[in-house]
């Protein structure tokens, strides 16, 4: 059958298949078709996605992609995506005709190029491999700010090794984490992520909104009270200056210019 033939008619006979690939390697299925499709050995589960068109540029280049899926763990966490999981993913989306798998074309691929959220979507924005080579240059702008996502390989960090580990106290609840102990410059762990070791919240993780010495404020509540005694893993973020570089010795790999002049500086 054609692909025009396949696209006609009252039944619907194309499907929509994504892969996502992330930093670490992981790799996740889905279709935005009504139910679950295995294509080429491969099962692609059946969620909601919406997506923008991709619109074909005069250089060859598809442009840009816009996904929009649920805030739902099954796709992408809040703390994954400041950890910076998307960092250089990739998608590939794929149209394939429900009764002849052999029929299908690969409409789009490309890296991430942005990511948002708010508190029901998150919505990330690819952009297809010839439109990657439409980066100014030079690549590297001068900024007070760190270009670098914190821990990767021009951060040079291994966040991994900067998480500290403590006991809950009192005063603690669904949001919030107190300890005492804590003696870390006020944020910190701003940007963070928090993983409860024992209690109710046993394994699970949420992103830190603000760290203030002692106490820790989280973006998302954990579904059940923090007790004290409760135990926990903290990990912490970089604010992209040179002073939060310095709290973790790494100013040698520092992206940004801290003595750019501003531009009152320089017109007066």
């Amino acid at each position: 059958m054609a692909w025009k033939d396949a696209l006609s008619g009252s039944t619907i006979e194309i499907a929509e298949l994504y892969v996502f690939t992330f930093k670490d390697g992981t790799i996740k299925r889905f279709t935005s078709f009504e139910e679950d499709i295995t294509f080429q050995t491969n099962l692609y589960s059946a969620v909601y996605i919406e997506r923008s068109k991709a619109p074909k540029d005069t250089d060859l280049s598809t442009g840009k992609l816009t996904v929009i899926v649920p805030r739902d763990d099954q796709y992408v966490d809040v703390s994954e995506l400041l950890e910076g999981i998307l960092d250089r993913g990739e998608v590939e989306l794929y149209q394939v005709q429900r009764s002849n798998h052999s029929n299908y074309r690969m409409n789009f691929k490309g890296m991430v190029g942005d990511v948002n959220f708010d508190e029901t979507t998150i919505q990330i924005t690819f952009l297809d491999e010839f439109n990657l080579l439409k980066k100014p240059i030079p690549r590297r702008l001068y900024s007070e700010s760190c270009p670098y996502t914190f821990g990767d390989e021009d951060c040079g960090l291994d966040v991994e090794t900067l998480d500290v580990s403590g006991t809950a106290d009192a005063g603690s609840d669904a949001n919030t984490l107190v300890d005492s102990a804590r003696t870390e410059a006020d944020g910190y762990f701003t940007g963070g992520y928090l993983i409860m070791t024992s209690g109710a919240n046993n394994g699970l993780k949420r992103a830190v909104s603000n760290y203030v010495v002692g106490t820790v404020s989280l973006i998302t509540p954990f579904p059940n009270t923090i007790s004290a005694g409760d135990t926990y893993q903290l990990y912490p973020y970089c604010q992209k200056t040179y002073v939060g570089c310095d709290q973790f010795s790494n100013t040698d790999q520092y992206g940004a210019f801290k003595n750019i002049p501003r531009p009152d500086d320089i017109y007066g």
